[in-house]
């Protein structure tokens, strides 16, 4: 069962992330993760109050669980900034880098001492990313799409300045796990996603607003931003009800399979290339990122 959850987990999440490369494109990618995040926010409130969970705890833990919604907002924000502009097996993939961020803050921060499997899996997980940076799907190195498939966006950027988007992702989703850690804690695993996700509705809202743009229309694009919000509550609410022991492990691993179901989507369904270096870069990169889930506990 707990391994079923996980894999309902990765199913939603990466349904929800294949989603965003369309509403992304359509509304841009602070107004996509705005939707989803509005939505997800709403349907954790509603489960926060069918629960009924307790709001314990001070303000230092309703803090981090705010802040850990701050940083997961910039997460999506740049994970649908580089689905827009660049190929989702990049994006994905270096998006999925967030438990060697863990465990680079663990260490640097916090006096983590990994041991060997930490770092074998750290360094697998990082020479799969750096194969599927430097290669394109035809096997031509260092040479990004010259303009995305919609006619009304920009020319996108280099291939280096896709792949500083999404490592600034994969950045931002371990600020968000760092942050959630000690709010979960305090507050219990609904409430404080519930108070993160209030957060990163409330900042992304704000910056759209302050930014001049404003609150774009979805029109069409409602629905799709409302799978999103739905996926990525039904995700969570998933994963969360595995809730201590070996069962979570096992949960937390196989819904580190996310960013393999995005791309996987994206090849079947969008035809998008991605050549066999690439689908070996893909394979160590996700196998590394499982091993330190397993270690480390990390999770989306």
């Amino acid at each position: 069962m707990a391994a079923l959850l996980g894999l309902l987990t990765a199913l939603s999440w990466g349904t929800a992330d294949f989603s965003a490369r369309f509403t992304s494109r359509a509304l841009g990618a602070m107004m996509s993760a705005l939707g989803a995040s509005a939505v997800s926010m709403t349907l954790m409130t509603g489960a926060w109050l069918w629960i009924g969970a307790p709001m314990t705890g001070g303000w230092l833990v309703i803090v981090l669980s705010a802040a850990s919604g701050l940083a997961t907002a910039a997460a999506l924000t740049l994970l649908y900034q580089g689905l827009r502009l660049g190929t989702v097996a990049l994006a994905v993939t270096l998006a999925s880098t967030y438990p060697v961020w863990a465990l680079v803050i663990g260490v640097v921060f916090q006096g983590v001492r990994p041991d060997g499997l930490a770092w074998a899996a750290m360094a697998l997980t990082l020479f799969g990313v750096w194969v599927v940076s430097a290669v394109d799907p035809h096997g031509n190195a260092d040479e990004g799409p010259e303009e995305v498939q919609d006619d009304a966006e920009p020319a996108a950027p280099r291939r280096g300045s896709l792949i500083l988007i999404g490592l600034a992702s994969g950045l931002c989703f371990a600020l968000a796990l760092k942050f959630a850690q000690p709010a979960v804690d305090g507050l219990g695993q609904i409430t404080a996603l519930w108070v993160a996700r209030i957060a990163s509705t409330v900042v992304l809202l704000a910056l759209l607003v302050l930014s001049g743009r404003g609150i774009a229309n979805p029109g069409r694009w409602t629905p799709v931003l409302i799978l999103q919000g739905a996926l990525d509550a039904a995700g969570y609410l998933a994963l969360l009800s595995v809730t201590s022991g070996v069962a979570a492990e096992v949960a937390t691993v196989v819904s580190s399979a996310v960013g393999v179901v995005t791309i996987l989507l994206a090849h079947v369904i969008l035809r998008e290339p991605i050549g066999r270096t690439q689908w070996g870069g893909i394979a160590l990169t996700f196998i590394g990122v499982a091993a330190l889930s397993a270690l480390g506990g990390a999770s989306h």
